[in-house]
């Protein structure tokens, strides 16, 4: 799957599981975020990771 980007931004809300384990409860700060989206045949589609602020 292709996406073009037409400089224009967008939010969406997706659901977080619990499968994978987590590291402790987030504080101010720092967090290391891996977001991936998948389709429903589990094909990877986006994969980005990141430092982000914690606020």
């Amino acid at each position: 799957m292709n996406f073009t980007c037409d400089g224009v931004r967008r939010t969406q809300t997706f659901p977080i599981d619990t499968q994978e384990q987590g590291f402790g409860t987030l504080v101010r700060g720092l967090a290391y975020v891996q977001f991936c989206l998948v389709s429903p045949d589990f094909e990877l589609l986006i994969s980005e990771t990141r430092w982000v602020a914690v606020i």
